[in-house]
């Protein structure tokens, strides 16, 4: 796609930081070093498959693609990205079996942290999947990643991983996923094969009581408020079986986009939260095979206002607690016209997540755009 790379650069070009790249010795590897991880499910179960960098290494625009062996897998529930700021923001979409991750990371912070994933993809096993039974996982070589520079990176490891098919313990969801849960409110950890002795762990949590509720829910409360975004979340039952969850907010949708496009997209949102923002309209917007749009989600646990205004036009939509909107501009504002240039405003009651869409009917891809926040 001929526009694709500039648009969601502009502004991680004017915003990387200017001591990148490193001095000699930061590194200790050249290139990237990719990594999928193995993980173990039981038939009917989920688990997350987790993408990472060997060494930490700064990247701020990736077009990715992930294959897998859909004999095995029922479903990819959903994907997220994770950043130190939170600033990284992407979409997902999957065609048989293969998924499409397009991602951007203004600041160069997608990929610097030792201690996450760089993308955590939430899967279901078939039912009938045999035990024993393997999806492959594997990023293909035709992958694009850039540095803080805007140079693509060399990849110079690129190892694939698996899903098994075995055991009867998984986490499912953690409910709430997003946001900060207040000491004393129920964490719900929902999946299956927990034991009435099964332990939790959350990453950097204070001190928390666990009660089991029965063999597919879990129930965590803490002793003081906690944010809860983009947590690392570990059961371990009594027989030292273990599974990890890292927690996100997963809206439900509101209702489907008339671009079937737009609604077979993974939003992966940054975990910031505006309440008021702007996403530019990029020339490319004004061609007839392109569309721009825009997807909501409310973390919190209260609905929220937004009001959407582009020139003279203007729209409100209310998101019930944990909702998500897709839509694309004609569909806000149908007397609309596309105009390069223009900044579709953003204005909620209460901090939602926001991310800007560009789509492209011919190529089948929705690329993110970059959001300046207030």
């Amino acid at each position: 796609m001929k526009y694709g790379f500039g648009l969601v650069l502009l502004l991680a070009q004017v915003l990387c930081a200017a001591d990148y790249p490193p001095g000699p010795g930061k590194w200790n590897y050249p290139g990237l070093w990719l990594k999928v991880t193995d993980e173990v499910a039981p038939a009917g179960g989920v688990a997350q498959i987790q993408i990472v960098l060997t060494e930490p290494k700064p990247i701020i625009r990736t077009r990715m693609y992930l294959e897998f062996d859909e004999s095995v897998v029922e479903d990819i529930t959903s994907l997220t990205i994770f950043s130190e700021s939170g600033e990284a923001m992407g979409t997902a979409i999957r065609k048989g079996n293969l998924v499409t991750i397009e991602a951007v990371s203004p600041t160069g912070e997608l990929g610097n942290s030792d201690e996450y994933p760089v993308f955590t993809a939430t899967v279901r096993l078939k039912a009938s999947a045999e035990p024993g039974a393997k999806a492959a996982f594997r990023i293909l070589p035709e992958s694009m990643f850039l540095d803080a520079n805007s140079a693509d990176w060399v990849i110079t490891s690129n190892e694939p991983g698996s899903l098994t098919v075995d055991g009867s313990l998984s986490i499912e969801d953690v409910v709430p996923g997003a946001g900060v849960v207040r000491a004393g409110q129920p964490i719900r950890i929902l999946g299956s094969g927990f034991r009435a002795w099964s332990t939790v762990e959350i990453y950097d949590a204070p001190a928390m009581k666990v009660t089991y509720v029965s063999p597919k829910e879990l129930v965590v409360t803490l002793a003081e408020d906690f944010q809860i975004d983009q947590r690392k979340v570990e059961v371990i039952n009594p027989d030292r079986s273990e599974r990890a969850f890292y927690t996100h907010a997963r809206g439900a949708e509101a209702s489907g986009s008339m671009y079937d496009l737009l609604s077979a997209t993974k939003m992966m949102f940054s975990h910031k939260t505006w309440s008021q923002a702007g996403i530019s309209m990029p020339d490319a917007v004004a061609e007839e095979v392109n569309f721009a749009g825009i997807a909501l989600q409310n973390p919190g646990l209260e609905p929220v206002v937004v009001r959407l205004s582009v020139g003279e036009f203007a729209t409100s939509v209310t998101l019930l607690p944990l909702e998500k909107l897709v839509r694309s501009m004609d569909e806000l504002f149908p007397e609309w016209k596309a105009k390069p240039g223009e900044t579709l405003r953003v204005d909620a009651s209460s901090p939602v997540q926001i991310l800007g869409l560009l789509g492209e009917s011919t190529s089948g891809t929705v690329l993110p755009l970059a959001i300046a926040g207030e």
